[in-house]
């Protein structure tokens, strides 16, 4: 409910009262669970946040798993990642915001190689803002369009 809600009105606009009375519960038994909304967003993203950090601890992976392992979390978790694409309260939260940042440059890192030249972590870059593209995409498209988005990713890895 709580995620509907932030994804409908934003994260900033809604209130724990409202995600209460989603929940049909009391806001005080919401409030024994979750003192703050900013612990229940935090409790959401973590699972693509984690996904993420599955990911980057895989080793010997090449650049090309790496953006289809990435671009299956996003199409899983599609719609915690479209909140985040959407909702910029939600994605510079002081807790996701950084470590997203940090998960990021991880990523680009792990596509380009450690010691890539400018261009190439550029392109590693733009690959993944590719990827990310699936999130702002209404889920069955973004089922379908997997494959396309894998390419266009990989054809910007290649353009060499």
């Amino acid at each position: 409910m709580a995620l509907e809600l932030f994804r409908s009105q934003g994260y900033e606009a809604t209130t724990l009262r409202q995600i209460a009375q989603g929940l049909d519960v009391t806001a005080a038994a919401l409030y024994y669970h979750f003192p703050a909304k900013d612990e229940i967003l935090v409790t959401l993203v973590d699972p693509l946040i984690e996904g993420l950090e599955e990911i980057l601890e895989v080793d010997g992976e090449s650049p090309e798993h790496l953006l289809d392992m990435y671009l299956e979390l996003l199409v899983r978790e599609h719609a915690l990642a479209n909140l985040l694409a959407h909702d910029p309260a939600a994605s510079n939260h002081p807790e996701i915001g950084p470590r997203r940042r940090r998960l990021f440059e991880a990523l680009e890192t792990r596509v380009a190689g450690a010691r890539a030249a400018q261009a190439d972590r550029t392109r590693a870059f733009c690959a993944i803002h590719v990827v990310r593209s699936i999130a702002s995409m209404p889920i069955e498209r973004a089922r379908r369009a997997r494959p396309v988005v894998l390419r266009a990713a990989l054809a910007v890895l290649a353009d060499r």
